[in-house]
């Protein structure tokens, strides 16, 4: 007799990508004229290129590399996901990547932020099997969860696992019923909350944060609905400071509780990083990828909105930079409400796919370069630097 599985409260892994179809070759063929023969050697160059320009075949269709408006040498400034820790951990020397470890332990973040008085989302509880975390408030049992979800929670709530990528494990609890004993979610589903407390405790030994979920400012609800749609805020650093390099506006499909781009019917909007005005916006990703002007529900027009508090939001990413110096990238979630700007997580390895796929632009085009050749000479400056502060310490400490 088979046993059913218990279908899970949290968002689950995206579905693993499928082999690229022979359809695809064909429908490429068809649409735009390139022949598969074409096709496969545009893929080879870049299967078995550097190392730092590398392309899975199923890159090569997401991307639309076959646009025969493309030259060669655009379709050289493409990177796939492996290239990509590749040109991250380039801008980066290793002192500045163990400094900026902390932001990834996202406990540890939200208090140092909190110190240095720069706007982030305010973490209610951390689940956790190991670590303490001082006055944070700490659920060491699925009892404790259960008890906060019940009893403590200001919601409405955010929840997300300490580690992981791609919104895997997160949910907006939006609201708990003391009579019924479930939660509501922020898609309208409802859930059991000792249920779900088990599952959050069972399934996230590495830790789960229970935060402040962020209220989008009232005009972006109006366009895109309540879910919030963070702005991934890409920042690097050179010898003259912090600076924004791109921004892009992740709009969460109208069913879903996070902006992951992954969920169907989700978009990418990219953002006059200057202006803070949305200059395109697309839809899915490859042949299925289509140019959005309005949003699908609320009919309202999305290139040319202008994200409000958008010179705060420059600010805030750059100020939190400047705190890492040493790191030449990050990649920051920020969530805009009425208030101002807040960050919402940041990442040392920021997938400036997402750049390409909303741009139809490799991220190795020639304005990008000429910066991260700035911040790779930056940093190898800082180590000669730092090197020569080392050794004069030793020769003083060492002298008898």
């Amino acid at each position: 007799m088979a046993v059913s599985t218990p279908k899970k409260a949290l968002l689950g892994a995206p579905p693993a990508k499928k082999p690229v179809a022979a359809e695809a070759l064909v429908s490429v063929a068809k649409t735009h004229g390139v022949s598969p023969v074409k096709q496969f050697g545009h893929q080879l160059k870049r299967m078995y290129g550097p190392k730092k320009s590398k392309l899975r075949s199923i890159e090569y269709y997401e991307y639309q590399l076959y646009r025969p408006e493309l030259t060669a040498a655009e379709r050289l400034e493409f990177i796939g996901n492996d290239s990509n820790l590749v040109l991250n951990q380039s801008l980066s020397n290793n002192r500045g990547r163990i400094n900026g470890a902390i932001i990834e332990q996202k406990a540890l973040f939200s208090a140092l932020m909190d110190g240095l008085g720069l706007a982030m989302t305010k973490m209610q509880a951390v689940v956790s099997h190991g670590p303490a975390f001082g006055d944070m408030r700490t659920l060491r049992t699925a009892e404790d969860v259960a008890a906060f979800l019940r009893d403590d929670a200001r919601y409405p709530v955010f929840g997300k696992p300490v580690e992981g990528s791609k919104s895997v494990g997160s949910a907006l609890f939006q609201s708990h019923d003391p009579e019924t004993g479930l939660i509501t979610f922020g898609n309208g589903q409802t859930h059991d909350a000792a249920a779900l407390a088990k599952e959050i405790f069972d399934d996230y030994p590495e830790g789960y944060l229970l935060q402040d979920a962020v209220t989008q400012h009232g005009d972006m609800r109006a366009l895109a609905g309540d879910a919030v749609g963070s702005v991934r805020m890409v920042t690097v650093h050179d010898a003259t400071g912090a600076h924004v390099l791109y921004t892009l506006w992740k709009i969460p499909s109208p069913a879903a509780m996070s902006d992951n781009f992954w969920q169907d019917g989700s978009m990418l909007a990219h953002i006059d990083a200057n202006a803070g005005k949305v200059t395109q916006c697309r839809r899915g990703v490859g042949l299925n990828a289509e140019d959005i002007e309005t949003h699908p529900v609320s009919a309202q027009p999305i290139v040319g909105f202008k994200l409000p508090h958008w010179e705060a939001a420059r600010k805030l990413v750059m100020d939190t930079h400047s705190v890492f110096p040493d790191l030449g990238v990050i990649g920051w979630d920020v969530g805009i409400s009425a208030d101002g700007p807040v960050i919402i997580e940041g990442n040392l390895n920021p997938f400036h796919t997402l750049y390409q796929i909303a741009t139809g632009r490799g991220v190795n085009n020639p304005e990008f370069v000429a910066v991260f050749d700035q911040i790779r000479a930056h940093q190898a400056n800082q180590l000669k630097v730092q090197a020569a502060a080392q050794k004069a310490y030793l020769e003083r400490h060492t002298k008898t």
